[in-house]
């Protein structure tokens, strides 16, 4: 039986958390811009925000999950944002996302957050019915938005003396 253990993520693992990075842009068809020094900074540096946790199978790095904490205002408490998880095509089906999921909540709950969330691709249909399969719910309602780099600096009128 294959041993799966996590570990937090140390900046030695940044080139690994660069890697899983740009396999799971590739599965969903995004691109990777983030260099090792942006990660540094996000994980490590003195204005981190970012955490992340490292998934080996018989001591193999096999996958990854990176979070951070935002504010649930109504409620006043923490949230846990989950970004990205990844787990190697080779060793699914071996409980490894879902021992990354137990231990987010773990956190989640020690931060004491009021929830975990996290988005997934409305096609990656594998993914939603592993979800739900460990009790998570659709969040019935919302409508994400973002605003791109440049949207952003259109709206904030940089160059503008608005």
């Amino acid at each position: 039986m294959a041993k799966v253990t996590l570990r937090d993520a140390g900046e030695a693992d940044l080139p690994l958390i660069l890697d899983f990075t740009r396999r799971l842009a590739a599965f969903e068809g995004g691109e990777v811009t983030a260099t090792e020094a942006d990660m540094r900074a996000r994980f490590f540096g003195p204005d981190a925000i970012a955490h992340g946790l490292i998934a080996e199978v018989d001591g193999k790095p096999v996958g990854s999950a990176l979070y951070y904490f935002a504010f649930a205002s109504y409620a006043g408490r923490p949230v846990l944002a989950l970004e990205d998880i990844y787990v190697d095509e080779n060793v699914r089906g071996l409980g490894v996302g879902k021992k990354l999921m137990m231990e987010l909540s773990r956190r989640a709950i020690a931060a004491g957050c009021l929830r975990m969330q996290w988005s997934a691709l409305d096609w990656n249909e594998a993914a939603i019915a592993i979800y739900e399969h460990l009790g998570a719910e659709r969040s019935g309602g919302t409508v994400y938005f973002k605003f791109g780099e440049e949207a952003m600096r259109a709206l904030a009128g940089e160059g503008k003396d608005d």
